[in-house]
């Protein structure tokens, strides 16, 4: 009995042995891949690069230079595109309502936001709470919002504000100031989320409409002919086609900062 005990147990220390075997080549798979993307990701957007950017980012540097140098570094289009894109702001008599604050802190902070989706090798499909702000606000003074809408207006502008130290000495929330209670992301997060989505979706596609595209060999050559550079070439297809050249010649007019939307359509 003690032999054939022991004959049955071989078998199955050899297969458990296998078994463990495998089980760890696949955690050191998983293991080496995860290195090699954080290898990656450091290697395309050092500490050093980053920190450049943010400076100009913050220096209030024209967006499309920012995003010309993250194309140089072979980033995703979708990055890309998001860096480039207006600021949408909701259309109405009260759009310079927005304090000029807002529009630096969103440029920062969606570099800051595109840093971390680059070190998570995705593209996401959300907006920074400054971009929120900057949709919400001109609305706000235009008719009263439902409270679970309100509530995301708040939440956005405290974490704005916080962000980007536009509290008083002594003040740590826009709580304090209201003296409202606080609102928790978790009871507004399918709402933000939702509005979110759609901001980045529209502000993505009206970057691509103005000319941020994938670039190939033959649009390379097509602007090469008509004489226009490799920048004013992107920034500039939809009020410049290189394919004619009266317009090629014609000096290239500013992309616009703002894209102006309704917010009512936005939550309908």
């Amino acid at each position: 009995m003690t032999d054939n005990s022991l004959f049955d147990l071989e078998p199955l220390t050899a297969k458990n042995r296998r078994k463990q075997a495998k089980n760890n080549s696949l955690f050191d798979v998983e293991a080496l891949t995860a290195k090699n993307r954080r290898s990656l990701a450091e290697s395309s957007l050092s500490p050093a690069t980053r920190a450049m950017l943010l400076l100009l980012a913050e220096l209030d540097t024209n967006k499309e230079v920012i995003a010309a140098l993250l194309e140089m570094g072979d980033m995703e289009m979708g990055h890309i595109r998001y860096i480039a894109a207006p600021v949408m702001v909701h259309r109405g008599a009260w759009s310079d309502t927005i304090p000029s604050w807002i529009f630096r802190a969103i440029a920062i902070d969606r570099l800051k936001l595109v840093f971390e989706e680059h070190d998570k090798g995705i593209v996401g499909n959300l907006v920074t709470p400054g971009e929120i702000v900057a949709v919400m606000m001109p609305a706000s003074y235009e008719a009263p919002m439902k409270s679970r809408w309100v509530d995301v207006y708040l939440w956005a502008c405290n974490e704005a504000m916080v962000a980007h130290n536009r509290l008083k000495d002594g003040v740590k929330d826009t709580w304090e100031l209201i003296g409202c209670r606080p609102v928790e992301y978790k009871s507004i997060k399918h709402d933000y989320e939702e509005l979110a989505r759609d901001i980045r979706s529209k502000v993505v596609e009206a970057a691509r409409l103005r000319g941020w595209k994938k670039r190939t060999v033959d649009s390379d050559k097509k602007q090469q002919s008509a004489g226009v550079s490799e920048i004013d070439g992107q920034l500039n297809i939809l009020e410049f086609s290189t394919d004619e050249t009266e317009e090629s010649d014609a000096a290239p007019a500013p992309m616009p900062a703002v894209e102006q939307t309704n917010l009512f359509d936005l939550l309908g």
